[in-house]
């Protein structure tokens, strides 16, 4: 529902000041399907940035910490000769 400050503002002034009314009003235009009341290049925008949002998300922590430990296993000497005499105690 439009209120009468939507009303006394165009949609990108709206875009700017009030954001939460801004996304109301877009809503309702798009159930409506009154595309000219859409602010196209402002709905375009944020489009774009929820999909750069998304791409840049981290991955939940335990995908993380599997990467991680995968990571460390491949990483890691397998056998007494890759690992060399420095994991040994020294003899007194």
């Amino acid at each position: 529902m439009t209120t009468a400050r939507q009303l006394e503002q165009p949609i990108t002034n709206l875009y700017d000041a009030d954001f939460l009314a801004w996304i109301e009003d877009q809503a309702q235009a798009l159930r409506t399907r009154k595309a000219n009341s859409l602010d196209w290049d402002n709905i375009l925008e944020e489009l774009e940035s929820m999909g750069r949002s998304e791409k840049k998300r981290p991955q939940k922590p335990s995908t993380r910490i599997a990467h991680a430990l995968d990571k460390m296993a491949m990483a890691a000497p397998k056998t007494e000769q890759e690992l060399g005499d420095h994991h040994k105690k020294p003899t007194t």
